[in-house]
């Protein structure tokens, strides 16, 4: 009885946690496009290098930052103490967690191919946590059958990196680096590959497809003649200062404390190759899209733009998320995910608040602490939502609470809150202008033909 709930301890601790980094293989290709006419490509660090800088100062880096630390922690302590398992160890913990996986109808080929994982990688974790549980073993003096609690790991590993001094506070780090254990560096790359070992198919192609465009962006703005210095980005941070002011739903927030709810700052736009791609994106509609045709379009097509551009709608969201495979910070497949959603929307229409309900039940760390408010959007042009979600709004009554809908990042519940009046010339001209810069983002990244490749 003791052995088998040992068994399964572990094999709820590996179902917990992100893939362990290990020896990376050569940079590959994972994905291949068309950039200024010549072929090109997005390698494997190319997108953990996107992953980092989009992640880095949120919830989900810095549980793969505290990730990345353990490992360098425990392999260092262990092989110092001579706590290292052999490799009849491993297998025997391997052999351990096979039996438990057939005894819930999973074979392990099956189990690591769920996770992305490969056998050598496999048993690099488990010796892992082998190693993990003799070091608390020994610092409790525990003998080597007595069980060890998550919780017991966990002050392992914050009293290591306590006496080894590991340093995460982003203000005293060089360029580049998200951590110094000792004299070692980790680099915003080390920490894309774990996050890159997280990422489901969909969200994969997604920033695939940002580091591409992102390039033909570039290299399109050069072509045209178009340079963004700092002083550009400087102007463009103070118009979304204004803008943030002038948003109801924003009074009295600072736009510092705005950055910081979306994992950024200043100073982080100012070093954001997005940014800047963001800032020659509008230039290069600018220049493709002069003010003689935008003003012809507005007096031309009034009709179709206000059927475009029209009242906006007030949206409120509750996400759950999901992953095809769930880890330590996602833990719910899509199924579940829909599941819950449904509960939750169940619970809505039983007169509890859709405020109180996404507060205290929405996983989308944007909108949670707004109580689900998303604020306004219109029927085309950028949004801060999936565009599934964003249109579902567009579908909905006065009040009324959608269904789940699914996106790559799980499955929200959408509240239609408000309707605005139509837009007065001024706005319309501006969402127009916003139109037709990602129409000619569209444009780009039809021509970029880009194709995924790899696993």
């Amino acid at each position: 009885m003791l052995a088998g709930m040992v068994r399964l301890r572990f094999l709820l601790l590996l179902l917990a946690v992100p893939g362990v980094p290990c020896q990376e293989p050569a940079d590959e290709a994972v994905a291949r496009y068309r950039l200024a006419g010549k072929e090109a490509v997005v390698t494997r660090d190319d997108l953990a290098l996107e992953l980092a800088e989009r992640y880095a100062r949120t919830e989900r880096g810095r549980e793969a930052r505290r990730h990345l630390l353990e490992v360098e922690l425990v392999r260092d302590a262990a092989r110092a103490a001579g706590l290292w398992p052999t490799r009849e160890a491993v297998a025997a913990r391997r052999t351990d967690l096979e039996r438990e996986l057939r005894t819930q109808g999973i074979a392990l080929p099956e189990f690591l191919a769920r996770r992305g994982m490969k056998p050598a990688e496999f048993d690099e974790y488990l010796a892992l946590s082998l190693a993990h549980e003799a070091l608390a073993r020994k610092a409790l003096g525990l003998g080597p059958a007595d069980p060890v609690q998550r919780e017991v790991l966990q002050l392992w590993t914050k009293e290591e990196a306590e006496r080894r001094k590991v340093v995460e506070d982003e203000a005293t780090l060089p360029e580049g680096v998200v951590a110094l254990l000792g004299t070692r560096s980790f680099t915003m790359l080390d920490l894309g590959r774990v996050l890159l070992r997280t990422l489901a198919k969909d969200d994969r192609e997604r920033f695939i497809r940002q580091v591409a465009l992102r390039r033909c962006i570039a290299a399109e703005a050069k072509a045209q003649g178009i340079e963004v210095s700092e002083a550009d980005l400087q102007a463009e941070i103070e118009v979304r200062r204004k803008d943030s002011q002038r948003n109801p739903r924003m009074a009295g927030v600072p736009f510092e404390q705005l950055l910081a709810a979306q994992g950024t700052s200043v100073a982080g736009l100012l070093r954001s190759p997005v940014f800047k791609a963001q800032v020659q994106e509008a230039r290069l509609a600018a220049r493709l899209y002069p003010d003689a045709e935008v003003q012809r379009m507005l007096r031309e097509e009034r009709a179709a733009l206000l059927e475009r551009h029209g009242p906006r709608r007030h949206l409120q969201v509750i996400l759950v998320r999901a992953l095809e495979t769930p880890n330590a910070i996602v833990r719910r497949d899509f199924a579940a995910a829909r599941e819950h959603a449904l509960h939750l929307r169940e619970t809505i229409a039983k007169d509890r608040p859709f405020d109180l309900v996404a507060r205290a039940q929405s996983e989308d760390p944007y909108t949670k602490a707004q109580a689900g408010d998303a604020g306004w959007h219109g029927r085309t042009g950028p949004t801060t939502l999936p565009r599934e979600v964003r249109d579902a709004g567009f579908g909905l009554d006065l009040n009324q609470v959608s269904e789940p809908i699914r996106s790559a990042d799980g499955y929200w519940l959408v509240r239609l809150a408000g309707v605005e009046e139509p837009p007065s010339d001024t706005v319309l001209e501006e969402r127009l202008r916003r139109e037709l810069a990602e129409r000619a983002r569209d444009k780009l990244l039809a021509a970029a033909q880009i194709e995924f490749v790899g696993s």
